[in-house]
C-alpha cells in the first residue's frame, strides 16, 4: 500500500525541503523512492535522514505543486531534522540501505522516533481529489521537472 505524505528533509544549508511523496513499508522498512533528479534524493543521499509526515492538511499538497514550500515546521526528537508542525503524526527515519535505480532509486529506512500528534478524522471529497489530482498529471516529464 502506498501511503501519501509529505517528506521533510534537510538541505545543505540546513534549510527544510518539504515533498509530497508516496511511500510503502515492507516489514521493518519505510521505503522513500524519489525520482531522480530531485533535492529530496539529494538530502537523504547526504545525510541519510528523513522525516515522514502524515497530514490531511491538501494545503500542502497543493502548494507544494504550486511552489509554496513554506510551512511552519518543528524540530525532530532523535534525528537532526523538521518535521510538519501539523503533522498527524511523524516518523523520523534513518536510511539503513539504497538501491541505485535510473529513474527511483530506492532507500529503505528504519524508525528513530514516531509520534502521534493528533487523530485522523478523515477525507472530504474535496480534500481527497485535491490529494487525487496531485497524481493525475504524474508522466515522465515529472522526472525532469520537479525537485521533490
Amino acid at each position: 500500500m502506498i501511503r501519501e505524505t509529505i517528506i521533510t528533509t534537510l538541505n545543505e544549508d540546513n534549510t527544510v525541503h518539504i515533498a509530497p511523496m508516496g511511500v510503502t513499508k515492507d516489514n521493518d522498512f519505510y521505503i522513500i523512492a524519489p525520482f531522480k533528479p530531485s533535492t529530496t534524493l539529494e538530502n537523504l543521499n547526504r545525510t541519510n535522514q528523513g522525516v515522514i509526515n502524515f497530514t490531511d492538511d491538501v494545503r500542502i499538497f497543493a502548494g507544494c505543486l504550486t511552489g509554496r514550500y513554506d510551512w511552519p515546521t518543528v524540530e525532530t526528537t532523535e534525528i537532526n531534522g523538521q518535521r510538519l508542525q501539523t503533522a498527524l503524526s511523524h516518523v523520523e527515519v534513518e536510511v539503513k540501505k539504497s538501491e541505485d535505480d535510473e529513474v527511483r532509486p530506492r532507500f529503505y529506512c528504519i524508525v528513530k522516533h514516531e509520534a502521534i500528534h493528533r487523530a485522523f478524522t478523515g477525507l472530504n471529497r474535496a480534500k481527497a481529489g485535491c490529494i487525487g489530482s496531485r497524481y493525475s498529471g504524474e508522466s515522465s516529464t515529472h522526472v525532469t521537472s520537479r525537485k521533490n
